[in-house]
């Protein structure tokens, strides 16, 4: 029984405090209607209107509108853009493979075993130091000895990278045969070939001249080059 009277009590006493706690709404809702009532005369009307219209359109669903628009668009621009950006890429990456196609596929697989003796004839000086003018130098390459206006071959194919002519008369001739290897051929009497002409194995590139590099003898100077540095042509050629 205690507790059905304690039970009751709360109730009752929830209830009174909600009817005070809506009778003080009631009555502050009426005081702000009495206060607010001048503002909702008929000539304000026409103004809460234009604030209504003027607040749809700037923040209401047509500006949503805009933007999602808007937001499209610029979605639409991004896309286009990453196109074109891939197709540069797809172009630029066809551009390489295409180079590396039409390399010369002779000098990606060019080995020095290629190269053979340029003419016949005795070797008078070979790939050494020698003293000259009070100096040492470098004599990098060989001199074979051989008859004024012997023809003088390619040692292996490629492709003329110079042809040059000294103050003393003689030519010069370089050939690029790939994988970083040259062979020059100087102390030529005339040259047959011009330069980015692609040649043989066995072409005559010019003829001996008179003398070599450190005799009077007819002869004609042969060097071999790898990665720019001087190779002894005797340790790639066998019998020189």
């Amino acid at each position: 029984m205690l507790r059905r009277m304690n039970f009751r009590r709360g109730w009752l006493n929830l209830l009174v405090s909600v009817q005070k706690w809506l009778m003080q709404i009631r009555r502050k809702g009426r005081a702000l209607l009495r206060s607010a009532r001048p503002f909702l005369a008929p000539r304000f009307w026409i103004i809460y209107l234009c604030a209504f219209a003027a607040g749809f359109y700037l923040w209401g669903p047509v500006q949503g509108l805009r933007k999602i628009q808007t937001w499209r668009a610029n979605m639409a621009q991004s896309a286009d853009r990453s196109s074109v950006d891939t197709l540069q890429k797809e172009v630029e990456r066809l551009k390489k493979e295409l180079k590396l196609q039409q390399r010369p596929q002779t000098g990606a697989r060019f080995q020095p075993e290629n190269f053979s003796r340029p003419a016949l004839g005795q070797v008078i000086q070979g790939f050494d130091w020698v003293s000259a003018d009070h100096a040492w130098r470098l004599h990098s390459g060989v001199d074979l000895a051989v008859p004024e206006g012997t023809s003088v071959m390619a040692a292996a194919e490629g492709t003329v990278a110079a042809v040059t002519k000294t103050a003393g008369g003689t030519y010069s001739v370089t050939l690029s045969h790939g994988n970083d290897w040259e062979s020059v051929y100087s102390g030529l009497g005339s040259a047959l070939v011009h330069e980015g002409e692609k040649v043989i194995k066995g072409v005559v590139l010019g003829t001996s001249g008179r003398s070599g590099c450190y005799s009077e003898q007819p002869s004609f100077h042969f060097g071999l080059y790898h990665e720019k540095q001087p190779v002894d042509p005797a340790k790639i050629i066998g019998g020189l």
